[in-house]
């Protein structure tokens, strides 16, 4: 079977995580598989890996805001020459272009719906959510808050949406040998703070603080809040408390290494870090929010703490620090839990949609 996945960028994220780690899983020789990009923003790293998968890359280099026409007409003569089973869209522009593209040319469409909120805030955004009920023959939701959120205010059929919770490469997160300080915390996200809530974080410490205990917090990622985010630490006097790493490559030792991960989001579609820190056998706090909630049992493989609200993240953190029955208690069950989420059982239910179509 041919597949045709439709991405709008490379650079370090989730979803385009996500990709490199299904091509990696599907074995793909280079024929079986075109990734088509459809913006300019690439990073080198990412796309070198896509590359060594085997996956045929197609880069169509188009720049954010470029002109429309010319490629939905470009990737529909790609379709044409390569004639897939399959058009797998990864996020709206991708939506807007590959649905368009694919019309009348006899090949099945399939999109995976990686968040909530999606095409809600625009006119435009409405318009593609219509567009791709009317056009898509199958969505993939990666949790049922994905599923059930999407579905709000339309009339479309459930059947035509399965939920495919998202899988990692479970070899890739190994717990240490070694057991870190707890007060040693680590966050994986975007620099988004209104989404990824990265100053109820802060100012969680800045409580912990306060309280007369002190914690290291790691930041991995970039984004457009970072600036803000720094100064928030300035203001709280949390310099020497926490570091802004960037982007990195090497999540997986990061997570080990570490005594305790947060994620502190305010709207979230699933969570995959979450995942990939229980893997690696650290303890998982999370928003008690959309699909952090269908992760996490409170008290067992995790906690979760009243969404933006500091004061109880810190009585979390808390708990994880002073009770080493909770945290181990934790640590186990959160690694066996992630054993459910291998890339391997995720391909197996895309397969699965696309044998039905």
């Amino acid at each position: 079977m041919k597949i045709l996945h439709l991405i709008s960028s490379l650079e370090t994220g989730g979803k385009e995580r996500l990709l490199i780690d299904i091509c990696k899983a599907n074995d793909y020789d280079g024929t079986s598989m075109a990734v088509v990009i459809i913006s300019n923003a690439v990073d080198d790293v990412m796309l070198s890996d896509l590359k060594s998968t085997g996956a045929k890359v197609i880069e169509l280099k188009r720049k954010p805001g470029g002109p429309k026409l010319k490629y939905i007409y470009l990737i529909r003569n790609y379709i044409k020459g390569l004639k897939p089973q399959i058009l797998h869209m990864h996020g709206d522009i991708e939506v807007f272009f590959g649905s368009l593209a694919s019309l009348w040319v006899g090949n099945k469409t399939v999109c995976t719906l990686h968040d909530i909120n999606l095409w809600r805030a625009s006119l435009k955004g409405k318009i593609t959510k219509r567009l791709a009920i009317r056009l898509i023959d199958k969505f993939i939701a990666i949790s049922d808050s994905v599923k059930d959120d999407f579905m709000k205010g339309t009339s479309m059929n459930g059947k035509n949406i399965q939920v495919i919770p998202n899988g990692i490469p479970l070899q890739k997160f190994r717990r240490s040998e070694q057991s870190s300080d707890s007060s040693e915390i680590i966050c994986v996200a975007r620099l988004e703070y209104e989404k990824k809530g990265q100053d109820i974080l802060i100012k969680a410490i800045a409580i912990l603080k306060n309280d007369g205990i002190e914690c290291h917090c790691k930041f991995v990622g970039e984004g457009e809040s970072r600036q803000y985010l720094e100064l928030l630490v300035k203001k709280y006097e949390l310099t020497d408390n926490i570091e802004f790493l960037g982007n990195r490559s090497d999540v997986p030792e990061l997570l080990a290494n570490a005594g305790t991960f947060v994620l502190p989001s305010r709207y979230e579609g699933f969570g995959i870090v979450i995942i990939e820190a229980m893997g690696t056998g650290i303890p998982v706090i999370a928003s008690k929010i959309d699909g952090p909630k269908e992760i996490i049992t409170h008290g067992e493989n995790g906690l979760l703490f009243e969404s933006d609200n500091e004061v109880d993240l810190a009585e979390k953190i808390k708990m994880v620090i002073n009770d080493g029955i909770l945290r181990n208690r934790l640590i186990r069950d959160a690694f066996l839990s992630a054993q459910e989420y291998s890339i391997e059982k995720m391909c197996d239910g895309y397969l699965a949609v696309y044998n039905s179509l």
